[in-house]
Order: C-alpha cells, then structure tokens, then sequence
C-alpha cells in the first residue's frame, strides 16, 4: 500500500507525540515531496519547529 497524505500525517503526528526530532524532519521532508500542495503538512512542520524552539517571530 502507497502512503497518502492522511498516513503521512499521522506518522508526523506520532513522532511529535514521542519526541522523536529527527524522524520527524525526515518524514516532514517527505511529505512535503509528496504532496507539496497539502496544507497540513506545512502547518505540522511549524508546529514541530515552534515546539523544539527553532521558530521564533521576528
């Protein structure tokens, strides 16, 4: 079976949950190659780097 968006999504989702940074990032990477278009995928990735203090306002 070929990942969707919804699986990638979900797997983002559980690694922000676990803390897991790094396989997070990768598969944000791979989301995105995915489906560039699909919206969650940005809003996960902001919200992984708002949670590990790598997003700031300016």
């Amino acid at each position: 079976m070929e990942p969707d968006a919804i699986i990638w999504g979900y797997l983002l989702s559980a690694c922000r949950s676990h803390g897991n940074m790094e396989l997070e990032r990768w598969l944000a990477d791979n989301f995105l190659e995915f489906d560039p278009y699909e919206i969650s995928g940005y809003v996960l990735m902001v919200n992984m780097y708002a949670t590990s203090g790598l997003f700031s306002r300016s």
